[in-house]
């Protein structure tokens, strides 16, 4: 996401976690 981290999924996309 938004966050660039690496471990992105579809389900998070754009958000991220943190």
């Amino acid at each position: 996401g938004m966050n660039g981290k690496d471990k992105e999924r579809p389900n998070n996309s754009s958000a991220g976690d943190c």
